[in-house]
């Protein structure tokens, strides 16, 4: 079962036009790996990316494996494009756990109820839903670059007090002063100007308001992923170019604390926050990957299907199911807040 899995068939794609030839050596061919059972993520969340023009999507044929494009090339489309755009995939591979941060999360903001809330990055609602459930706001407003979570999020968040839209962290269209607080829940690390996007939450808060963040621990606590890359680059050494625990430079207290000062917030605090994640078994792991969400499950579906049966061996020998075949771990996020 878990070898069946781990193939994840990918049908394979061959660019027929010039206009796809120049995306790909351009590496934009992020919108040419797809399935029709299994879109992959190929949106660049919260930036400007260049996209193919839709003519690249003509004439795509199956014949030839998008992996025996060159390594260099593959690994460049991942980086650029392999973030998050359905919804339903993203459910099953972060938003699960994502949802055991929020309560702790907003507990700590320890803000007034009847406050307005601002989401940003708000994905497909979980984080919103949270804020409805526990804050007692008086309204939640959340917004994302992805039209397909803000539907999401719409049709799952049906509380009168949320609204939801799409928008850019780096340039909110939203008045000044209009809300209490703003946070961002696991977003700013892929936001190209983090500093940018902060300075933003704090002109659209008042005098005083709350600004907060989480972001996974990438380079050690956030065990769900350092367990994957740690195999990926012990079966291919350029895989670690991909890694977030290498990219992300804000994904920890120092980092978190140098963005909100140089973004001019003061009584600025960092804290860990832990969520034990439990899956049922290595399936349970293993199959969210294959959804093609984030860096790493991009990467997973860029590989030759007999390597990507090698990874999910490898990682497999790595976990300690217990008698039940359960598999245990906890992984920690770092949350920011300042005034």
């Amino acid at each position: 079962m878990g070898c069946d899995l781990a193939r994840g068939s990918l049908p394979a794609l061959r660019p027929r036009t010039r206009s796809q030839r120049q995306a790909i050596d351009q590496g934009h061919f992020g919108p040419l790996l797809r399935t029709r059972q299994e879109p992959l993520s190929q949106a660049l969340f919260l930036s400007r990316a260049r996209r193919v023009d839709a003519s690249c999507h003509e004439n795509v044929g199956i014949h030839d494996s998008v992996t025996t494009w060159p390594l260099e090339t593959r690994l460049r489309s991942v980086k650029q494009h392999g973030v998050f755009e359905q919804p339903e995939a993203y459910e099953r591979y972060i938003g699960r756990w994502s949802r055991r941060l929020a309560p702790e999360f907003i507990s700590w903001l320890d803000v007034a109820a009847g406050s307005r809330w601002l989401d940003v990055g708000c994905g497909t609602g979980a984080f919103s839903t949270t804020i409805l459930e526990q804050a007692d706001p008086r309204s939640v407003v959340g917004v994302d670059p992805s039209r397909s979570f803000v539907d999401h999020a719409r049709s799952a968040v049906r509380d009168p007090r949320a609204s939801f839209a799409v928008g850019n962290a780096m340039s909110l269209d939203l008045p000044s002063g209009e809300f209490d607080v703003a946070a961002a829940t696991l977003v700013l690390n892929f936001v190209p100007d983090p500093v940018t996007a902060i300075k933003e939450m704090r002109r659209v808060v008042t005098g005083g308001g709350t600004v907060g963040a989480t972001v996974w621990d990438y380079a050690e606590g956030m065990r769900l992923l350092r367990i994957f890359w740690d195999a990926a680059a012990e079966l291919d050494p350029a895989s670690s170019a991909l890694d977030e625990g290498r990219r992300f430079s804000i994904c920890n207290p120092d980092g978190l604390r140098d963005c909100f000062k140089r973004a001019g917030l003061a009584n600025i605090e960092v804290r860990p926050l832990v969520v034990e994640m439990v899956f049922s078994g290595f399936d349970d792991y293993w199959t969210p990957f294959l959804g093609g969400q984030g860096p790493a499950g991009a990467y997973t579906m860029s590989l030759p299907e007999s390597d990507r049966v090698r990874l999910a061996d490898l990682i497999r020998s790595h976990l300690q199911p217990g008698p039940d075949g359960s598999i245990r771990m906890t992984s920690t996020a770092w949350a920011v807040r300042g005034s």
